[in-house]
C-alpha cells in the first residue's frame, strides 16, 4: 500500500470506507509514521485485523466507532496488548454522524 510509505503521514482518516479490510490494515502496519487512524464505520475490518496495529512503531490512537465486525472482546484484547495507546470504540457517537 502506497499510503504506508509516506514518511510524513501522521493522521490517516479512512472513516466510512467499507473497502478497508484486515488485509488493508496489514499493509498499513508497514508504516513508520502513522500515529492516528480513524477507522470509524469501516465494516470490512474485524478483531483479527486489530492485531496488525501492534506492529506500527509510532501508533498512538485508533478510532473504531461503528466498526460492526469489531467486538468488545477484540477492543479489550488490543487495549491489553497496547495499554499506553488510545483505543476508542464509541458506537453511539458514530451513530449520531450517520443519521
Amino acid at each position: 500500500m502506497y499510503v504506508a510509505r509516506i514518511q510524513t503521514l501522521k493522521y490517516l482518516n479512512l472513516a466510512a470506507c467499507p473497502q478497508i479490510t484486515d488485509v488493508g490494515l496489514a499493509n498499513l502496519a508497514t508504516s513508520n509514521s502513522i500515529e492516528t487512524l480513524d477507522l470509524r464505520g469501516c465494516s470490512g475490518i474485524s478483531d483479527k485485523g486489530l492485531g496488525h496495529l501492534t506492529k506500527m512503531p509510532k501508533f498512538k490512537e485508533v478510532l473504531l466507532g461503528g466498526c460492526t465486525n469489531i467486538t468488545s472482546a477484540g477492543v479489550d484484547a488490543l487495549r491489553k496488548t497496547l495499554p499506553n495507546k488510545k483505543i476508542e470504540k464509541d458506537d453511539k457517537e458514530w451513530a449520531m454522524h450517520i443519521k
